[in-house]
């Protein structure tokens, strides 16, 4: 598993293109404000999280290599492990863990693009959830805007419903007086986001 943004591997490329294909065929995936993801530079993708699909679809949605935390225990299975070390995950001791900080810190000032859910965790409903300042504090130690991102029913993919992930308008953390502030306005956006989706 590397932090090195540049050179996406080809069990990365392939394991993409093939999510990919499914998602756009079988979930009619569609993708809005794209437009709003720089096409250089670090930056972190904010998206809500609602489904353990999540970090796929979004990484699907985008034409840059992600990278994304994801909690240690779903290493310990190595073949599981071994695949989504690959795919550019990087374990999260959710009860801290500076490490974890520092590695997402470094992929951000190397230039890369970092998917981080501001709620911290999955949610069991459809409904939002309070923000994290974490997503703050990396993205003013990194220097990196974040991007907040809506993904919608990608709790509802036994149904077959239409996947479709929006992109919102960057905010920088220059623009901010602290990190809570910074968290919370990235999920207000998320919010705006969902509104405009879901009618």
């Amino acid at each position: 598993m590397s932090t090195d943004p540049s050179s996406p591997s080809l069990i990365y490329r392939s394991v993409k293109f093939i999510v990919r294909t499914a998602l756009k065929l079988v979930w009619r995936l569609t993708v809005e404000g794209s437009e709003n993801v720089p096409t250089q530079g670090g930056v972190i993708v904010a998206p809500n999280h609602r489904s353990y699909a999540d970090p796929p679809i979004v990484g699907c949605a985008l034409q840059r290599e992600v990278h994304f935390l994801a909690k240690k225990e779903l290493f310990s299975f190595r073949p599981f492990g071994w695949l989504i070390e690959n795919l550019n995950a990087h374990p999260l001791n959710r009860a801290g863990d500076v490490g974890a900080f520092r590695a997402a810190a470094r992929i951000l000032k190397a230039g890369g693009v970092l998917i981080m859910f501001p709620e911290g965790k999955r949610m069991k409903t459809d409904a939002l959830g309070e923000p994290k300042a974490g997503i703050g504090m990396l993205a003013n130690a990194a220097g990196a805007p974040v991007v907040p991102a809506y993904v919608q029913n990608s709790s509802h993919m036994l149904s077959l419903r239409r996947l479709r992930i929006r992109f919102g308008a960057p905010l920088y953390p220059r623009d901010f007086e602290s990190y809570d502030a910074l968290a919370r306005a990235v999920m207000d956006r998320i919010s705006a986001l969902k509104a405009d989706a879901d009618g």
